[in-house]
């Protein structure tokens, strides 16, 4: 199961499920009534642009942007040096960053929002904070940023967090 929505865009509202064949005839038998809300113009059209490559040249387009966006993201968090650590930054578009400042995770959310960077706090996705991490963690997010705005992002994350 999947969707285009972060592939293509959310607009788009188009998701899929594959079937194991044995699968398959289950579903079209008990679930055949279900009427698809995508219009067939969408559908057509979306099948089109996969079927003459076009998807696929999108993907690796997008995939060399985000990684240059990475790139930059995990090169300047490289200087913040001793009392960091880097996790997760090889896949996805964002990353997990454990601080060792001194500074509580909420210490370091609101700091960063003062400087106008809006990071989250890794406790806000767990439900038995036992198993949380002591450091204090946070996830940064980098899809929708410049590798510029990155840059200055670091910087000032540097700056509240680091530099007293």
């Amino acid at each position: 199961m999947g969707a285009f929505s972060e592939s293509l865009s959310p607009a788009l509202r188009v998701s899929y499920m594959v079937l194991p064949e044995q699968l398959l005839y289950r579903y079209k038998k008990k679930l055949s009534f279900i009427i698809c809300p995508v219009p067939t113009i969408e559908q057509k059209v979306l099948h089109r642009f996969m079927q003459d490559g076009y998807f696929e040249r999108h993907l690796n387009k997008m995939r060399n942007v985000y990684k240059h966006k990475r790139e930059t993201l995990v090169h300047h968090l490289l200087k913040f040096g001793q009392g960091t650590e880097i996790i997760g930054a090889d896949a996805g578009l964002h990353l997990l960053l454990s601080v060792q400042n001194g500074m509580t995770e909420s210490q370091l959310i609101s700091a960063a929002l003062k400087a106008g960077v809006q990071v989250y706090g890794l406790s806000k996705y767990y439900m038995d904070n036992s198993w949380m991490n002591k450091t204090p963690t946070v996830l940064i997010g980098y899809a929708t940023m410049t590798e510029t705005e990155i840059m200055q992002a670091v910087g000032r994350l540097h700056q509240v967090w680091f530099v007293l």
